[in-house]
């Protein structure tokens, strides 16, 4: 029968930091994969808002106030169809899956060039520095694209080359 005393180790050696990645049990490149495909499935949810809040933003829909936003998504559904809601995906999809596996692999290189995981301690300002160096790394990759996106969103452009060009 196990005491108090083993059950309360037991609950010290759960793994807290389960989002982290740990090389034993996955390579990089899954790593990095996984981070791409977590990126895409966020998108993709929030793809529609993100058509509205652009119209919304530009005023295209005859309103400035938050209120109207499904005013909004109604009348861009009303005068293009639903699947106006994603025009522009293929713009993210374009950026966003080497912008993510930029950000995941630069933060677990500079973790590990910071030597962040070398003891269990809290390391607050290292850390910060490996999210900033990762989302620096992704908005280079990710800006040109979500300009495209926002471009082809209000109806400007048909396709990425027809925008960059």
């Amino acid at each position: 029968m196990k005491s108090s005393d083993d059950n309360q180790n037991d609950n010290n050696d759960v793994d807290l930091e389960w989002e982290e990645w740990k090389p034993t049990e996955i390579s990089f490149r899954r790593h990095m994969f996984a981070g791409s495909i977590a990126g895409l499935a966020e998108h993709i949810t929030m793809f529609p808002i993100d058509t509205i809040k652009t119209h919304l933003q530009c005023q295209r829909c005859g309103s400035s106030s938050p209120m109207q936003t499904w005013n909004c998504a109604s009348r861009i559904v009303g005068s293009n169809g639903i699947f106006s809601l994603w025009r522009g995906v293929s713009a993210m999809f374009a950026g966003c899956i080497p912008a993510h596996a930029a950000y995941f692999g630069i933060f677990e290189m500079s973790k590990r060039y910071l030597e962040i995981d070398r003891d269990r301690e809290h390391h607050p300002i290292k850390a910060a520095v490996c999210g900033a160096v990762a989302a620096v790394a992704h908005d280079v990759i990710m800006t040109p694209f979500d300009t495209i996106k926002q471009r082809m969103q209000l109806g400007q452009f048909r396709s990425i080359p027809h925008c960059a060009a």
